[in-house]
């Protein structure tokens, strides 16, 4: 083994979860690159195992108006409003991913009164196994956030369990959370539904308030990012069943965060806005290449 393949170890290694083939251990993360379909189109090709949309709606969302991002180097600052072209329009992308050994996860909104509709909709669209992310912890927009009550979880989880889906694995997309007490609760909740929650992604962006942007309210997301998630999974993993895989995300900006994520008990990756290029609204492939410094990733 070379070097260069040394050093990536284990990110490279292909794994299968629950029916789901992936050709490595990175997917991306949503939003940052995948709002519109001539984005993810530039993804496919990169030697990345999947693709993840942005967190749609049902109907198209507009989002909040500018500034809503700042870029701060190691620390961002995002107050976007879930801006999205609306259900169908990401549906239609995984048409794209037939004929690919990538995968496309799509992203849904918790609190979309479509929510059930579209998890049953999507699951006769769909000819396989698939991953739907439900985002139950977006930090930028002024509703409840699902993720830090128990209540909502739980409800929103008896509802999906009715829909009896056949090729859906669901995956919740959490906040951080700061209390051992909060994990354990929700640890225990989730084991409870291991039939239908087979990832968790750990974890989404710090919900803050800063006024600098449009609304206040917003999220971070950054360097301070991967050390909390980092706890969060060492946590999880303690106590949350072996049936569901966790997602690692959050401050990731090279190969190295990668492998610490994936010996900290994550089994994937989300890479996310350290990678975003904001002039272009895009992925920032040369700081891939700089960061990772491995050729083998295009």
């Amino acid at each position: 083994m070379n070097s260069k393949i040394s050093h990536i170890f284990p990110a490279l290694l292909p794994t299968t979860i629950h029916e789901i083939v992936f050709t490595n251990r990175i997917l991306t993360g949503s939003g940052c690159w995948a709002i519109k379909q001539n984005q993810i189109e530039k993804i496919i090709p990169l030697n990345v195992s999947g693709v993840v949309s942005k967190t749609c709606t049902f109907e198209t969302k507009e989002g909040n108006p500018k500034p809503n991002y700042i870029d701060m180097d190691s620390i961002r600052f995002n107050c976007k409003g879930l801006c999205n072209y609306g259900y169908e329009y990401y549906k239609q992308i995984f048409v794209l991913f037939e004929n690919s050994k990538k995968n496309y996860v799509l992203s849904v909104y918790s609190n979309d009164v479509q929510l059930e509709y579209i998890l049953n909709d999507y699951d006769q669209f769909v000819d396989k196994k698939v991953i739907v992310e439900i985002n139950v912890s977006c930090p930028n927009i002024n509703d409840r956030i699902n993720g830090y009550h128990l209540v909502d979880i739980g409800n929103m989880l008896e509802k999906i369990k009715k829909l009896n889906l056949k090729n859906i694995q669901i995956c919740l997309k959490l906040p951080p959370y700061f209390e051992k007490e909060k994990i354990i609760d929700i640890s225990q909740l989730l084991n409870k539904y291991t039939d239908i929650v087979k990832f968790v992604t750990v974890c989404n962006s710090i919900p803050c308030f800063y006024g600098n942007l449009s609304k206040e309210f917003c999220g971070i997301s950054g360097n301070i990012n991967k050390y909390i998630s980092i706890g969060n999974i060492k946590m999880f993993r303690k106590i949350l069943s072996d049936d569901i895989a966790i997602i690692g995300s959050g401050g990731i900006q090279n190969i190295d965060d990668v492998n610490e994520y994936l010996n900290s008990g994550a089994q994937l990756v989300n890479i996310a806005s350290g990678f975003y290029d904001k002039d272009n609204d895009c992925i920032n492939v040369e700081k891939v290449k700089r960061e990772f410094g491995w050729s083998c990733f295009f």
